[in-house]
């Protein structure tokens, strides 16, 4: 493993953050170097003649062999040899410059083409031969990325990066990985809202100039969110995201005009731009982070539990798995006193989602339970004194219980 160790790979005096994990942009910069659009060089290295992915991945592998006893030799080559490609000479930078002791894991995420699967499966093997990283390298398609259709590109390529880049993060964390993302590699439009995500997410974000000797850390935009002028959106905002699209007559472009920069709209449908998903992500976590859940209700769990109503159809006794859901609910959140079912579908396969009714008081909450087969509808009533304690409440329970 590629250490950043005492003697080993390590620069004096260089700042040390403590990152273990990268999510790495891919891009063509590895083939570019070695091909001509669809015509490749034929350059000879080490008596190897580079004429297409397999004898360019046997060349590399070969530099590295010729030197892998050189620890510092080889990182230093792998940091600075533009025959590896800009996502190995950055994330070696990465290493060489002490940003990490160590990467246990790196998630690549390419390009839908065939130059960015390629790409990435040699820049996978050449990570873990040059054991840059501790675990297998991990490489996801980001669908819809790709340069030969610009409508798609900004409608499913630029959402789904976010989306991906989103997720990677998440599960990073919940492994308990202290994850970073290089922007280096890819379309020069990802680096922005790499820095977005990067400052929502609250990970560091890197990236390589061309022309610079070594990565660099990049700084947060001088972006501000008036996250309590924009509350009264969070309703279509949310339905957006859980249900990927929606009408365009449901966004409310009278009240606020300035909210279209947050969605895609065409033929009267509309979905959550990559710009509206950054933004709702650093809504979740401004809520989180701000906002208070409901007060513990006075009712005892018992009590609580009896005021379950489950009657609203015969056909729903057959489906315990759904009493069962609710009052484990009703143990994990004391802020829950009544759960009323108001519809139920044994034929409706659904989403389990938790969000505001469309009507009711603000201490109320709408449950869509589904198991796979059968949808109920579930109002709650919680102890909710106003709607930033139960938009709070929403967000709590969706991160821990929405199901697809």
């Amino acid at each position: 493993m590629v250490k950043a160790e005492k003697n080993r790979y390590s620069i004096k005096g260089a700042k040390m953050e403590t990152i273990n994990s990268l999510i790495c942009t891919v891009g063509t910069s590895l083939v570019s170097h070695w091909r001509t659009q669809n015509e490749w060089k034929n350059e000879e290295v080490n008596g190897i003649v580079v004429n297409s992915y397999e004898t360019m991945e046997h060349a590399l592998r070969k530099l590295i062999r010729n030197i892998e006893d050189d620890h510092d030799g080889l990182l230093e080559l792998l940091e600075n040899e533009k025959k590896f490609g800009a996502e190995i000479n950055s994330t070696a930078s990465l290493v060489r410059r002490r940003y990490t002791d160590q990467l246990e894991k790196v998630i690549l995420l390419r390009s839908d083409t065939d130059d960015g699967l390629r790409t990435s499966q040699v820049l996978k093997n050449i990570f873990e031969i040059a054991k840059l990283v501790e675990k297998p390298v991990e490489i996801k398609t980001i669908s819809g990325l790709q340069h030969e259709d610009e409508k798609r590109f900004r409608r499913e390529g630029l959402v789904n990066l976010v989306k991906t880049m989103v997720d990677a993060i998440e599960k990073l964390k919940a492994a308990g990985l202290k994850p970073a993302i290089n922007a280096t590699g890819g379309y020069k439009a990802q680096i922005a809202f790499a820095v977005l995500i990067g400052q929502v997410m609250k990970v560091p974000v890197f990236y390589r100039f061309e022309k610079f000797p070594q990565i660099i850390s990049l700084p947060p935009l001088p972006v501000n969110y008036d996250f309590g002028t924009w509350a009264r959106f969070y309703d279509i905002l949310k339905k957006t995201y859980d249900e990927t699209t929606i009408s365009a007559d449901e966004i409310p472009l009278d009240e606020e005009p300035a909210i279209e920069v947050l969605f895609e709209i065409e033929n009267n449908e509309a979905m959550l731009s990559s710009v509206g998903i950054i933004f709702f992500e650093a809504f979740r976590n401004f809520i989180n982070e701000n906002w208070n859940l409901p007060k513990p209700s006075d009712l005892s769990l018992d009590e609580r539990i009896k005021n379950i109503n489950l009657e609203h159809s015969g056909h729903i006794i057959k489906h315990p798995k759904l009493k069962s859901f609710l009052e484990k609910l009703f143990k994990d959140y004391e802020f829950i006193e009544r759960a009323q079912c108001e519809y139920f579908n044994p034929d409706l396969p659904s989403k389990t989602k938790f969000c505001k009714p469309k009507d009711g008081k603000v201490n109320e909450i709408m449950l869509t339970y589904s198991d796979g087969t059968a949808t109920a509808k579930i109002r709650f009533v919680t102890t909710a004194e106003n709607d930033g304690e139960r938009i709070r409440a929403i967000e709590e329970l969706t991160a821990r219980y929405s199901l697809d």
